[in-house]
């Protein structure tokens, strides 16, 4: 169950979409950034049915086995794009 739509901490926030979606940036330093200067860390998964989505040959996949996946060392017109594509599902 989602709680909230939106979360945010001192190094990246989260947005929940009615899909149940969930779009992570960060830019820590134990993040795939450069801790925010240029570049941030996206992660996306499904709240509801327990499942990650990554980012391969230009479409976003769920990733197989439980696993879980981060695209890292985004600009931010990368995540833009990759924001509007998964609120779109």
């Amino acid at each position: 169950m989602v709680d909230k739509s939106f979360s945010s901490t001192s190094k990246g926030f989260q947005m929940t979409f009615s899909s149940g979606y969930t779009f992570s940036v960060s830019y820590s330093e134990f993040s795939y950034s450069d801790q925010g200067e240029t570049t941030a860390e996206v992660a996306v998964w499904h709240s509801k049915e327990d499942h990650w989505l990554c980012f391969e040959d230009g479409a976003w996949v769920i990733v197989p086995d439980g696993r879980t996946a981060v695209l890292g060392h985004q600009t931010p017109d990368q995540v833009a794009s990759h924001m509007e594509i998964i609120s779109k599902l």
